[in-house]
Order: structure tokens, then sequence, then C-alpha cells
């Protein structure tokens, strides 16, 4: 009797043992696979605009005035708005009011780039810097903004009318609705 008993206790305890040892032996051997599979990617990737300054951003800003630098290099226009973009919706480094309209100002000029891309970018930026600026300022667009309805190019149309169903107030309203009429 005490022979089995003991029979039985260690048979549990090697049981244990056993699970335990099988565990550690499948998890390291599940690990190891893992970590063999697992890319590797620098942090840079994961938030690029990191170390981005927000002084040297809204230099680089100054630079939607040059037209032909628009023309030439209109990813560079891009990189811009989205760094200028990351600096106001993810940092809480927002633009002030006068950065804002410089910004915005400078944003206009950037019609006159044929580039998708590039056109893309600025109607998202003209739609997230409007509420900074004076309602004054934000007219100015409304002028490019229509001429983009009547284009041939239908994405220029459909993104110029969702920016301005977001930027018009109730006085430019009959004026737009004028226009489009026509």
């Amino acid at each position: 009797h005490t022979y089995r008993h003991t029979y039985i206790m260690t048979s549990a305890i090697m049981d244990a043992d056993t699970d335990r040892l099988i565990k550690e032996v499948t998890t390291g051997i599940t690990t190891g696979i893992a970590d063999l599979f697992k890319e590797e990617k620098p942090a840079i990737y994961d938030r690029p605009y990191i170390n981005i300054q927000k002084a040297d951003t809204l230099q680089a800003a100054r630079d939607f005035h040059d037209s032909i630098m628009v023309k030439e290099a209109p990813s560079k226009c891009v990189t811009t708005i989205t760094q200028i973009l990351y600096l106001q919706n993810n940092t809480g480094e927002a633009l002030s009011h006068l950065e804002a309209t410089e910004v915005f100002f400078g944003v206009t000029k950037l019609f006159v780039s044929r580039n998708a891309q590039l056109r893309r970018m600025v109607y998202v930026i003209l739609k997230d810097l409007y509420m900074l600026c004076d309602p004054s300022d934000v007219i100015i667009v409304t002028s490019c903004l229509t001429k983009d309805m009547s284009s041939d190019m239908a994405i220029y149309r459909a993104n110029a009318l969702r920016v301005l169903v977001r930027i018009i107030d109730t006085a430019m309203l009959s004026a737009i609705e004028r226009y489009i009429k026509h």
C-alpha cells in the first residue's frame, strides 16, 4: 500500500515536472520561431515626424509662394503640408492665428499645381486651418474653390465642394449658390 501511494505521488510529481518542462520547451520554441520571423524596423517608421520643429516647418511653408518650386517639386509641398497637419493635430503645438493665416494664404498659391496628390493635401489643410483664420481671410480661397467646382476633373469638383461646405458662412452662401446655378 505504501509502495503504491509512493508510486502515485512520484508519478504525479513527474507528470507535473513533465508538463512544466514541455511548456517551457514549447514556449521557448514558439518564442524562438517568432523571433526568427519578427521584422525589425527602425522606430523612425513608427513616427516619422517625431523630431520636426514648428519653426522649420513654417519656414518650409514659405516655399508655397514660389510658383516654380511648387510646379517642379510638389512632393516637397506635400511633405510640408503633412508636417503642418502633424504639428497641428498630434503634438499640441497648434499654430497661432497669425501663423495659420500665413500658411493659409501660402496654401492658396498651391492651386497652380496640377499634381493630384498635392491638390488633395491642399483641400485637407484648408479644411483644417480655416477655423484658425478670420472669416474675411477665408473669402480669398472661395474663388479658387469655385473655379475647381467648374473643373473638368471630377476629383477637383468633389473636393472643392467638400471644402466649401466646411468653410462658408451664411453670408457667402447666397453668392456661391448663384455661382453654382450658372
